[in-house]
């Protein structure tokens, strides 16, 4: 809306304490940010990776089979190629949006919004209720796709990312109807005599949503839910690295949305680019810096509102009594 919503501290910062806490029960090694597991057990460690460099590859088969990955592009041929963090197996092929399918969906999704921003608040309240119970209900499966996709440890996904829909919904309802009700505006009774005015905060309209791979699941809740309360329709590329978790998302709220009310559009940067280009309204980015320093150049140039939440702010400092392999 017009109005600019105060964030969710409160329920940003509990995710965030219940996500560190984990951190001193469970291990998740990093390959190239994301987790290597076989059975259970994790494929490679910063040690391992160590090891393989100073053995030049003298180490164990798995750690072998690891470091000899190609490094190739991940979307490529008109398609998104991954790997399972789990197992390292390709995982099946997604279709990359077109240029011409991301223009279409934000046409489609500014014709639907007009519709969802007559509804009343309360209406798109219990939508999002509803799909938020759904996606409660059927939790385990987005566990075992952050899992298969992502590398997240099951306990991790629980507690850090699909335990809030609920809580997020209700405390953003409380923030816009607080933030959207209608104010009076004073107006000087000798420029303008026996006038009265109002403020009323109105929807932007279609809302662009560049979503991150490594919190897929509930980055989506803090931008989606306000989005949507707030009478928007929403376009998102997910991550290329998150795409099958992202989709999940959207395909369980869209369950109870009128069509193309909220929408995705699969693929790399270029996807990313034409989304901002297909005339949306506003931008939310989760990224890089130098990702972010593009898309909010691309946004300026078009007078759109851009919220970025970007890397390389969390720095980490490691100690000369750090117990490093208690660390990693």
């Amino acid at each position: 809306a017009g109005a600019r919503a105060r964030p969710l501290r409160g329920l940003a910062r509990e995710q965030s304490i219940l996500s560190r806490s984990l951190s001193w029960f469970v291990r998740g090694p990093r390959v190239g940010g994301v987790a290597a597991w076989r059975d259970g057990a994790p494929l490679l460690d910063r040690r391992a990776m160590s090891q393989v460099s100073k053995d030049n590859g003298a180490a164990k088969p798995e750690v072998q089979a690891i470091a000899a990955l190609p490094l190739e592009p991940v979307v490529r041929g008109g398609q998104i190629h991954t790997l399972s963090p789990v197992d390292l197996k390709p995982l099946s092929p997604l279709s990359v949006a077109s240029e011409a399918d991301v223009k279409k969906a934000v046409e489609r999704a500014r014709i639907a919004q007009v519709g969802w921003s007559r509804r009343s608040l309360e209406d798109r309240v219990k939508d999002l209720t509803r799909a938020a119970h759904t996606i409660l209900e059927r939790r385990h499966e987005v566990i075992a796709l952050m899992r298969d996709e992502v590398g997240k440890l099951e306990v991790d996904a629980l507690m850090s990312e699909v335990i809030g829909p609920l809580d997020q919904v209700n405390a953003w309802a409380a923030v816009v109807r607080e933030g959207t009700r209608r104010e009076k505006a004073s107006l000087n009774p000798i420029a303008f005599p026996k006038k009265r005015a109002y403020i009323d905060h109105v929807p932007r309209g279609v809302v662009g949503i560049i979503a991150p791979w490594n919190y897929p699941v509930a980055t989506l809740f803090r931008s989606v839910f306000p989005s949507l309360l707030t009478g928007n329709a929403v376009v998102i590329k997910p991550s290329e690295h998150a795409s099958r978790v992202e989709t999940w998302m959207v395909e369980r709220l869209a369950e109870v949305l009128p069509p193309d009310v909220l929408t995705a559009v699969l693929g790399g940067r270029e996807v990313g680019v034409a989304l901002i280009e297909a005339g949306i309204d506003a931008c939310i980015f989760t990224g890089s810096v130098n990702a972010g320093k593009d898309v909010g150049a691309r946004c300026a140039a078009r007078l759109i509102p851009f919220s970025a939440e970007l890397g390389g702010k969390d720095a980490a400092l490691v100690l000369d009594d750090c117990e490093l392999d208690r660390t990693i």
